[in-house]
């Protein structure tokens, strides 16, 4: 008899958003479409109120803002919260809002974490991120330095599996009390990972990272061809949500039944309405989009 498969979690550390939870909505819907593998969706912080809550679990979270680098302390405080639930599974994935499942994945696909690059050799490196998010990334630089461990960028916004039990273990080592670090980065190189890494194959299936619209318009029809789809935060708008709502035009379990209904009742007109006369008229050419 073959042994079952354990049920995996899929955390997403959340912070409502102005549009009530809208990339969240699309991210749902993408793992329940696509991520094959028997799992659980668990939401820590804010619940948009269209969430079903009987379709995941919900941790609520009171974390005081801090005064420098409130983003990144709120994820590590989340994080650290999960690593010691007794109830999240010993190996579970983290991911986020804005990143879209799209195509068949599994936790296979997942197990081996990606690289970005190697780490840059110093402090003076290129980046358009913001200047919080890369004095994150130089404290991670240091440390690593300061440990003599690998020096891989572990940076990709992709899903990534972790060990509850490793992930509580790198907390203690660290502290993350006086300064955040980038804790992927800190985990994988910690625990001396094999990394798949992406500079080295520029080929790739991996991900399409979107930061600015003509990367929208130039990949938007390879959506599928990948495992995962991100984008930069100001990227969030039409566009993509129109794009994904012909990606995922159904409803997921995780959208209350009510909302469910709506929708349906929306897209499926009464059965008794006309049908519309046909004409032949045409005005200049016949026009297909592609």
């Amino acid at each position: 008899m073959s042994k079952k498969q354990e049920v995996i979690d899929i955390v997403i550390p959340y912070k409502i958003t102005a549009d009530g939870g809208q990339e969240l909505k699309f991210a749902l819907r993408s793992i329940e479409k696509n991520f094959v593998d028997p799992h659980r969706v668990v939401i820590i912080g804010d619940l948009p109120d269209w969430v079903n809550a009987d379709a995941l679990l919900h941790i609520p979270t009171d974390i005081m803002p801090r005064d420098e680098n409130p983003k990144a302390w709120n994820i590590i405080e989340k994080m650290k919260i999960i690593a010691n639930r007794k109830e999240i599974s010993k190996t579970f994935l983290i991911s986020y809002d804005d990143i879209i499942f799209a195509s068949e994945v599994c936790i296979e696909d997942i197990a081996t974490p990606v690289a970005v690059a190697p780490m840059p050799e110093n402090e003076n490196f290129k980046t358009d991120a913001s200047d919080a998010w890369k004095v994150v990334f130089i404290n991670t630089l240091k440390a690593l330095r300061r440990n003599k461990l690998p020096m891989f960028n572990y940076e990709t916004h992709l899903p990534r599996a972790f060990e509850k039990k490793k992930l509580a273990d790198l907390f203690v080592h660290f502290g993350f009390e006086k300064r955040p670090y980038c804790f992927p980065t800190l985990y994988f190189n910690y625990f001396d990972a094999k990394p798949f890494v992406l500079v080295d194959n520029p080929d790739h299936q991996v991900k399409i990272g979107i930061a600015t619209i003509e990367d929208f318009h130039e990949n938007k029809n390879q959506f599928g061809e990948y495992y995962f789809v991100n984008w930069k935060e100001n990227m969030w708008g039409d566009d993509i949500r129109l794009e994904l709502e012909d990606m995922f035009p159904n409803p997921s379990k995780y959208e209350k039944p009510a909302i469910r209904a709506e929708q349906n009742a929306v897209e499926e007109p009464p059965n008794d309405m006309p049908e519309p006369e046909a004409t032949h008229e045409t005005s200049g050419s016949e026009i297909s989009e592609n």
